[in-house]
């Protein structure tokens, strides 16, 4: 092996550790529309990654001590290079295969098996192939070992970095995908062909050893074929057929339209019409926020009349004389914030969304236009909810609406827990109302979140209240709309105040005996809080 090779080791192997790590962090951006972001889907990823990744130590040092030569590293930065282009091209597709499988934990597990069995492997072999090809005493056995090892270490670090922080919301997970298999594949030449113009004519006959052939020259036509392929064909899984997908730092979401039976607009016969409506999602199971795609006017999910009622009753604590402040955790595409202004617009509002580019994708496709009693802060709701109250906004909100939680597989831990309600009441008036919306099941397995949320805002706010956003038979492990108001202090009666307000909404409350007698509830804690764990019998 020339010197030249030897040198050229140190940035394969630091640019391949790069490419690993970037190859994990977009990976979650695939398994998220299928399965959503939950510790679990981060669990089956990390699991699956790192056992092929070692099962490709083991068996690329077998293959390095019985092939000493550059061409063994090549091949394994063509075929990984393929293995990629075909995952950027047909992995979300065959995502949607494994959503059908009943068990949630086994689906994102063989999901996972199915997209990266072969590229972590092939990952895993690049170290040791490398260590082998640059060793040439056993004395310097251990400098190589842990100077290459350390290399790509540094290079995992950097992927991180730079594809958590840029690179994903900069071009797009399937793109970022292509990109990486086309720098696999100008790592795979630089290993496996000759530059030497002399040899020309040797190479291109495959007479000489070691060098490139005509073998060689098709093999990286054809993994240049692929990278074109994984640039421009994206087939959607069935169940994402017609969505257009969008990536931002924080997630990847899906903007679609469906034919929903309209709020607003009556037939002839006096039965609501169904009509097209445009949404967003970052959840297989759940709509975020949606509009009418012809007038692009808000559409109505039933347990915005919750909110409704916390902000009536807050109005009502106000007076006419005074002015109604509101925080609302959660902007999505902002579409209660235009129906809370139609009904307040003297009003204030504040809303906390930790994506930027959600508001430009509101204003772009789903008619939010910010109006001047607005302010939105671009933080995380927890953080925003952590400093606010030393920056001189404690006693500021009139009403506190959390509208974070989107699906029941897509919830923020850090925003359930005791020590985020004690925040939340702080930044509230003395007679201030807290009103959110989960998407939890109600009795039978599964219910401990709802309990536990219960509990939890009962060890902060004297009076909550929990209420089934839609009527009907309650079926136990089944996920459905949970709206829960929250007050302050004791100056009015909550229960009462809603039946006064809404009567039909309030006989849907549910008493508190059957939310707090649930084994395995808790108050949730920064310390403790398995949220994730508490949904996985609703989500299986």
């Amino acid at each position: 092996m020339s010197r030249s090779k030897i040198a050229l080791l140190p940035p394969v192997v630091f640019l391949a550790g790069i490419a690993s790590m970037s190859l994990q962090l977009v990976g979650s951006r695939l398994l998220a529309p299928h399965f959503g972001n939950s510790i679990f889907v981060w669990t089956s990823l990390i699991g699956v990654m790192l056992g092929f990744m070692a099962f490709g130590n083991f068996i690329g040092g077998r293959l390095a001590d019985r092939r000493t030569s550059p061409d063994l590293l090549f091949w394994v930065l063509l075929f990984l290079s393929a293995s990629i282009s075909l995952v950027a091209m047909i992995g979300a597709f065959s995502l949607g295969f494994f959503t059908a499988i009943p068990s949630l934990r086994t689906g994102m597990v063989l999901g996972s098996v199915a997209l990266f069995a072969i590229p972590c492997t092939l990952f895993g072999i690049v170290v040791p192939a490398s260590i082998r090809l640059r060793m040439q005493t056993v004395a310097d056995s251990g400098a190589n070992v842990g100077s290459l090892s350390a290399i790509s270490m540094m290079g995992n670090i950097v992927g991180t970095f730079a594809t958590g922080f840029w690179l994903v919301a900069l071009v797009g997970s399937r793109s970022l995908l292509a990109w990486l298999a086309l720098l696999i594949l100008l790592l795979a030449a630089i290993m496996g062909i000759s530059i030497r113009p002399q040899r020309a004519a040797a190479w291109w006959a495959g007479e000489h050893r070691g060098s490139s052939t005509p073998k060689k020259l098709v093999a990286l036509a054809v993994g240049a074929v692929l990278i074109v392929g994984a640039f421009i064909w994206h087939p959607q899984s069935p169940n994402l057929t017609g969505f257009r997908l969008f990536d931002t730092q924080y997630g990847l979401y899906s903007v679609g339209e469906s034919q929903m039976t309209s709020r607003t607009t009556l037939g002839h016969d006096g039965q609501p019409v169904q009509e097209l409506v445009r949404f967003l999602s970052n959840s297989p199971r759940a709509m975020e926020s949606a509009v009418y795609a012809d007038s692009l006017q808000p559409f109505f999910f039933e347990y915005y009349n919750f909110y409704d009622i916390a902000a009536r009753l807050a109005a009502d604590q106000v007076g006419e004389e005074g002015q109604l402040d509101a925080l609302m955790i959660g902007g999505g595409a902002f579409v209660y914030p235009r129906f809370f202004f139609q009904h307040y617009p003297h009003a204030h509002m504040d809303v906390v969304e930790i994506d930027g580019a959600l508001v430009t994708e509101a204003e772009a496709s789903f008619g939010f236009v910010q109006p001047d009693n607005m302010n939105i802060y671009l933080e995380d709701g927890r953080m925003f909810l952590n400093r606010a109250a030393g920056q001189g906004l404690a006693g500021s909100y009139d009403v506190l609406i959390l509208d974070a939680f989107n699906s029941a597989n897509n919830v923020p831990f850090q925003l359930t827990t005791l020590e985020s309600m004690q925040h939340a009441a702080q930044l509230l008036t003395d007679d201030g109302i807290l009103v959110m919306n989960m998407i939890v099941s109600v009795g039978g397995e599964g219910s401990q979140f709802l309990a536990s949320q219960y509990m939890t805002l009962r060890s902060v706010f004297p009076q909550v209240e929990t209420y089934v956003v839609r009527a009907g038979d309650v079926e136990p492990g089944t996920p459905r709309n949970v709206s829960i108001i929250a007050k302050k202090s004791n100056a009015i009666d909550l229960r009462r105040s809603i039946e006064a307000l809404q009567p039909e909404l309030a006989s849907q409350r549910i008493e508190p005996t059957s939310v707090v007698d649930v084994p395995g509830a808790m108050v949730l804690t920064d310390d403790f809080a398995p949220v994730d764990q508490m949904l996985l019998a609703v989500n299986r």
